[in-house]
């Protein structure tokens, strides 16, 4: 191993080559490449002149040319150590490669005992010999990485594989596509390394660990969706201070207050003349009733939202709408901190970012990898990652070509990331998704279970309602935003943002997936959907990660936040950072987005 090398050795190696140095970061970013890649001062420049001799480049070295370099050359060069306990014994772990070395003699004598032929001569006696069509590369047959490996693409990614090239050739990086908040020059870096508190909104009503599902009989399901019904109109009933709800198949002449769920007539996409909507067994027996909207000025519905209307139904067939009542939010949370504890505190910063964390060529989590750099750099409070880490979708792992168990994978990945922040100040926030291979398909989403505990790594579950300093953030991983917008239909001249009405759906309707029934990729178990998927209050950001365009948007003083995805196919995508200015007490119960600055850069 290379002794540690001094910038004064690195730069009379350079003056050498007749290399230009007039920034002295340059020779910063060489020791430290120098340290990562354990090159001496010699091969570190020898690296450096034959990549700009083969770029053509003939300016001077600076940071954005090693950066380039590290990603499109010294990381392809860093192998994984192998491992010194040759002698345990380890569970082999086949892939879609090596798959079909196994003997499969037992098949053969399976099918003969059924009076099968096989096709093939006997082999009794003698002993098979097979060539695979896909020969195993040994070079790259490794069940996995050593931890001692330096911080890098390759120490959280899968062995053998290659950087993507579409994404190190990418030129935006760093640029701001979305803000949010006073114009001015921020800071978006943490000057004290002071720990900020992370809880749980509710400690108590929050999803902690695994649960059975797959138990779940109609009966409770129908029990936990009229419940729904019933809690809304509660709520409205109190809010518009309606004296009462008529049965939605009443005949009466005059107009009548009725409150229930909007449902389809069939199992096509909802339209205006398949509105249906189905009232609670408390005061409709559960019937549902066909829906006139001709008479409303402008409209928004969904399957699963539950409204509260006026109009009338004359002969008991058809409900004509006349009015809308206005779904309420919910008050703002009441979690400031005293005065004495909020003083001294500096803005909070945090970052968000959403998986996939590769792009769709290649398993290399140069994003990830590139995001974690960004954080040692600017020292945020807090890091909140949302799956999926470990893609189901992701093509190379449709093809079954990772060489180690998925759960192995993510916790060495995470081990790793825990210790390169490690003294850093910032804690890591995951999210699990439905779309993580390694976990529960299953939503609400139980949090991550790690063999390994770290201080600076929180497991939450999906969805979540935290508290971090005194802020009140609601985070899913579900693409609620696009399950929406395939669904919803909406009639309202004049008016264009789609976004925020989307948005706007969720906090109105008091729950993080409202959308029933939900998408075929959703698999609900709706008696914890009751405990832990509701909102029981506004919360003071709300991020929806989803495949729609990005955006912050004000939705009724609650910051709506979209950071998109980490990558987008095979190109580098979007993350937000957030900052929120200290709390004061008397801001209890009220909206706090006059403090939220935000602003959505591209990776």
């Amino acid at each position: 191993m290379p002794c540690e090398v001094s910038e004064e050795t690195i730069l009379k190696e350079l003056e050498e080559f007749s290399c230009s140095v007039t920034d002295e970061s340059v020779l910063s970013k060489m020791k430290e490449l120098c340290f990562v890649y354990q090159l001496d001062a010699v091969q570190m420049v020898s690296n450096w002149v034959a990549f700009a001799t083969t770029k053509n480049i003939d300016s001077e070295v600076t940071v954005d040319l090693l950066n380039q370099l590290e990603r499109e050359e010294l990381n392809k060069k860093v192998k994984t150590p192998k491992s010194s306990r040759r002698s345990q014994k380890t569970q082999h772990v086949y892939n879609a490669t090596t798959i079909d070395l196994i003997n499969s003699s037992i098949d053969d004598d399976l099918l003969e005992g059924y009076g099968t032929p096989t096709g093939r001569p006997s082999l009794q006696g003698q002993k098979r010999i097979r060539t695979p069509e896909n020969a195993v590369i040994k070079r790259l047959n490794t069940d996995g990485r050593s931890p001692g490996l330096p911080f890098s693409p390759a120490s959280i990614s899968p062995g053998g594989v290659t950087p993507s090239t579409k994404y190190g050739n990418r030129t935006t990086s760093g640029d701001v596509v979305s803000f949010f908040g006073n114009e001015g020059d921020f800071v978006w870096k943490s000057s004290k390394q002071q720990r900020c508190a992370i809880k749980y909104y509710d400690e108590e009503n929050s999803l902690k660990e695994k649960y059975s599902y797959m138990f779940e009989k109609l009966r409770e399901r129908a029990s936990v969706l009229n419940n729904c019904i019933e809690d809304m109109a509660a709520f409205l009933q109190k809010k518009h201070k309606i004296e009462e709800w008529s049965h939605i198949r009443l005949p009466m002449p005059e107009e009548i207050n009725v409150v229930g769920r909007v449902v389809c007539d069939g199992n096509g996409k909802l339209n205006s003349s398949s509105l249906l909507l189905e009232g609670s067994r408390e005061t409709c027996s559960g019937q549902t009733v066909q829906l006139d909207v001709n008479n409303l000025k402008e409209y928004s519905f969904f399957p699963g939202q539950i409204l509260a209307a006026r109009g009338i139904n004359n002969q008991g067939m058809k409900l004509v709408l006349k009015h809308l009542y206005q779904n309420v939010l919910l008050p703002f949370p009441e979690c400031c901190d005293s005065q004495s504890e909020m003083s001294g505190r500096e803005p909070l910063q945090l970052v968000v970012a959403a998986g996939p964390f590769t792009t769709s060529d290649t398993l290399s989590y140069e994003p990830l990898h590139d995001l974690i750099h960004y954080i040692k750099e600017h020292k945020p409070h807090a890091c909140i990652l949302i799956g999926p880490f470990v893609d189901a979708k992701h093509e190379e792992i449709e093809k079954g070509s990772m060489n180690e168990t998925y759960e192995n994978f993510f916790e060495q990945q995470v081990e790793s990331i825990a210790l390169s922040l490690e003294g850093s100040g910032t804690q890591l926030i995951l999210v699990p998704s439905i779309r993580d291979i390694h976990h529960e398909l299953i939503y609400p989403t139980p949090p991550f279970t790690l063999k390994k505990k770290f201080e600076n790594i929180h497991c939450v579950p999906d969805p979540s309602l935290l508290n971090i300093d005194g802020v009140v953030i609601a985070v899913t991983s579900t693409d609620i935003l696009f399950h929406l917008g395939k669904e919803e239909i909406s009639f309202r001249p004049g008016t264009s943002d789609r976004l925020g009405r989307l948005a706007q759906h969720i906090l109105s309707q008091h729950c993080f997936y409202p959308l029933y029934p939900p998408t075929e990729e959703m698999c609900i178990d709706y008696e914890n959907f009751e405990l832990f998927a509701k909102l029981p209050v506004t919360p003071h950001i709300l991020i929806l990660p989803s495949d729609l365009r990005n955006f912050i948007k004000n939705v009724d003083g609650c910051c709506c936040i979209n950071p998109e995805r980490l990558t987008k196919g095979l190109v580098g995508g979007n993350f937000a950072r957030i900052q929120v200015a200290t709390l004061n007490p008397t801001e209890s119960r009220s909206s706090i987005i006059s403090s939220i600055k935000a602003e959505i850069v591209k990776i």
